[in-house]
């Protein structure tokens, strides 16, 4: 975060202090460094102007950031929660310092590079025309001259050209894996990386120092790996140099990765043939069904070695390779549970170290550590859920500050003993809530909400709020958790917190959505009650 950030005088209140706003064109040359580049919207809003009456969108970026677009003729139409892409041309200001992007359709960008004499380092070599030591480009490997230079460009400018190479890393890594090789250009000869190193540490948005040798080198490239993509990305990265008359090369070992890799948290490529592509609209949704099933691809797979020059290895006074970062697993252990939170037939509950699992027991729940304090979903079949802070039952405030109920002791008023328990779970204030229903004519709906729609209580046993209204002759099937990570994918189905009882939500067999509702029921796949019949 900065430690310094720019404001306007947005008005001056009646005591004659102002108020301050940040200026918004800091804001977004901060999010959107690349002009050219593509961007994902979400569109929220069709409005009219009411000066000029001509019709535009509201859009809505990954940053939760509102922009004003008006679609050019030839543009499809496009529907509210409609995800698509549009190029970035510039960012305008104003003299009264508003702030906007000025937007173009993929398909009439006109944004185009301008060509100039390529660096004498970036020319194949005169006996080009032999045939490559690497072969070509392909589905497994990608050939690139440089870091620093981008392609027809003699001047330096390492953040445009990294980042083309971290789509190249997203790429291999949503599919199958394979091999980059810098240093080397589209004809497959050794160019080297000798004139990239003075420019290593050129970066605007990095001001790190770096030594200009092959580990700075690498280094370098993980950093940028773990600012852009995330730190799994950069444990699936073996990286090599090695030597062709007196020439250095890098080659990256790419293997895949299970879950999805996205460029800023936005972008999502994958590698098809001999290029990079980006995924759009359903692309995205069928890429994550395929993803989840774990069958598409083998993840287990390595890059194996074999290139034909002598590798480089580690001299005295190289900067230390960055450790592999593994990916954490998120598996609760038997050590992570804090207590048992056990509800009887009778209406009572209790708490204790390990679980009841008796005759009188109707629900059970484990209370990891991690999620004491957050939200315990309690969820009926009348279409009702009670939300609780587990810590604020169990250690409850009283006269002189909280105190702990007695263990293994049963306290009335457990739950809402007029409805059947459907299931219970805890969830933090950024988790998802996936809740499907039923209509008495067989009509199949589904809705997500963000945990914060449903209100927090101080008592176990309340009725809550309505989530699945009876009045429309419907009653909840199943409610689950669903991780934040997957926003992106099931956004489309997130009603607004207003609406929780209002709308059942979205037909399952609606058309327009049929493809993310179908990536939903795979995450919601193989949940299991343990409710006590």
């Amino acid at each position: 975060m900065p430690t310094e950030i720019e404001c306007v005088v947005k008005s001056v209140n009646l005591w004659g202090l102002p108020i301050l706003e940040q200026r918004r064109a800091n804001v977004l040359h901060d999010r959107y460094r690349n002009v050219g580049e593509e961007y994902a919207f979400k569109l929220i809003e069709k409005k009219t102007d009411e000066k000029t009456k001509a019709p535009f969108y509201v859009l809505k970026d990954i940053f939760g950031i509102t922009h004003r677009y008006y679609p050019s003729g030839g543009e499809p139409e496009r529907d509210v929660n409609d995800i698509f892409s549009l190029v970035l041309a510039s960012i305008e200001e104003n003299e009264k310092f508003k702030s906007y992007l000025r937007l173009t359709p993929v398909y009439e960008s006109s944004i185009k590079p301008e060509r100039k004499e390529k660096p004498k380092y970036a020319e194949p070599l005169k006996d080009s025309l032999k045939e490559s030591l690497f072969g070509k480009e392909d589905d497994k490997q990608e050939f690139k001259s440089s870091i620093v230079f981008p392609a027809g460009e003699f001047e330096p400018a390492i953040d445009k050209q990294i980042t083309i190479i971290l789509k190249t890393i997203a790429g291999f890594q949503n599919a199958t894996g394979g091999k980059l090789y810098i240093g080397v250009n589209d004809s497959g000869q050794v160019c080297g990386i000798n004139d990239d190193m003075p420019h290593i540490g050129t970066s605007k948005y990095d001001d790190k120092v770096y030594q200009q040798n092959t580990d700075g080198y690498e280094q370098k490239i993980r950093n940028a790996v773990i600012d852009q993509l995330n730190r799994i990305s950069n444990s699936k990265l073996k990286f090599k140099f090695f030597k062709q008359e007196e020439m250095v090369y890098c080659v990256i070992g790419i293997d895949p990765v299970s879950k999805p890799v996205f460029m800023n948290g936005m972008k999502l490529y994958q590698r098809a043939g001999n290029m990079t592509q980006l995924l759009k609209g359903d692309e995205i949704t069928w890429f994550i069904k395929e993803r989840l099933e774990l069958n598409t691809v083998n993840l287990n797979n390595s890059i194996q070695w074999n290139e034909p020059d002598v590798e480089i290895h580690k001299q005295d006074g190289d900067i230390p390779l960055l450790q592999s970062i593994q990916q954490e697993s998120t598996t609760e252990k038997i050590s992570d549970i804090w207590y048992y939170m056990t509800f009887y037939k009778n209406g009572n509950w209790s708490y204790q170290n390990n679980a009841i699992n008796n005759d009188t027991v109707v629900y059970e729940l484990p209370i990891t550590k991690s999620l004491r304090k957050e939200r315990l979903f309690m969820c009926y079949d009348n279409g009702c859920v009670n939300v609780v802070s587990p810590y604020d039952i169990i250690r409850p405030k009283g006269k002189n500050g909280r105190y702990d109920r007695k263990k293994g002791e049963q306290y009335q008023n457990g739950w809402n003993t007029n409805a059947k328990i459907l299931t219970m779970f805890c969830a933090t204030e950024n988790d998802l809530i996936a809740i499907y229903s039923k209509q008495k004519d067989g009509t199949d709906w589904v809705k997500i909400h963000n945990t914060n729609a449903i209100s927090l209580h101080g008592s176990l046993h309340l009725s809550g709020n309505i989530i699945v209204n009876p009045a429309f002759d419907a009653y909840p099937v199943f409610i689950k958790r669903i991780h934040p990570k997957y926003h992106h994918f099931i956004s489309s189905l997130i009603l607004k917190n207003n609406q929780t009882s209002q709308y059942l939500g979205f037909r399952k067999n609606e058309t327009t959505f049929i493809k993310t509702i179908a990536l939903l029921d795979k995450l919601c796949k193989g949940e299991a009650s343990t409710t006590k019949e």
